[in-house]
């Protein structure tokens, strides 16, 4: 029987008493999202290559805008447009 992703569900024939209950592990969706953010940047920390990263974001009122990272360098920036972003890009690796 598959489990549900709230919680476990024991075969019907069963009975199960207060204290079986506690073997079960409630794994909530909120608990699976923690884990995969966690192992998303333990993978990204053991596996970063050195290239340029470049993000598009957008703020609660829907402004867009672009950040950049080198992880050469450890710096950080951020842009209004896309345009600026590929400029700032030629002039600093395409020299």
């Amino acid at each position: 029987m598959k489990p549900n992703c709230d919680y476990l569900i024991p075969p019907v024939n069963e009975t199960i008493d207060r204290k079986s209950q506690a073997k079960f592990i409630v794994a909530k969706p909120r608990d699976y999202a923690k884990i995969t953010r966690v192992l998303q940047r333990l993978f990204a920390l053991l596996f970063q290559s050195n290239e340029l990263q470049v993000k598009q974001r957008r703020d609660r009122q829907g402004n867009t805008w672009w950040q950049a990272f080198d992880p050469t360098t450890n710096q950080s920036t951020s842009f209004g447009s896309e345009a600026e972003m590929r400029s700032w890009i030629e002039q600093r690796y395409y020299r």
